[in-house]
């Protein structure tokens, strides 16, 4: 009876560790109201903390498009994934 028990802590314990980091939800609430250059500044600021938070990339990829430079979210990605392989979250957003 006790293995069942300590597998429902493990998992509840390892699933409330996922989704975006507080960074991450303060530059997506900058980009939800159009302040696109305040999304930008919100997750390069975060970015300086925490490089590889996925999120946080893909939020900077939108921010960049939404202030009409797509170059500067084209070298974004290929900055932030080079040797890494693709990103589908990260070419989704920049396909719409």
């Amino acid at each position: 009876m006790r293995l069942p028990s300590v597998l429902v802590i493990s998992l509840a314990l390892a699933t409330s560790a996922c989704g975006p980091s507080a960074g991450a939800k303060r530059a997506q609430a900058f980009l939800d109201r159009g302040d696109y250059p305040g999304a930008a500044q919100a997750a390069d600021a975060e970015l300086g903390k925490r490089p590889t938070d996925a999120a946080l990339h893909r939020i900077r990829l939108r921010a960049a498009l939404g202030m009409g430079d797509a170059r500067g979210a084209v070298d974004h990605y290929q900055a932030w994934r080079a040797g890494k392989g693709e990103d589908l979250g990260g070419l989704r957003t920049m396909a719409m």
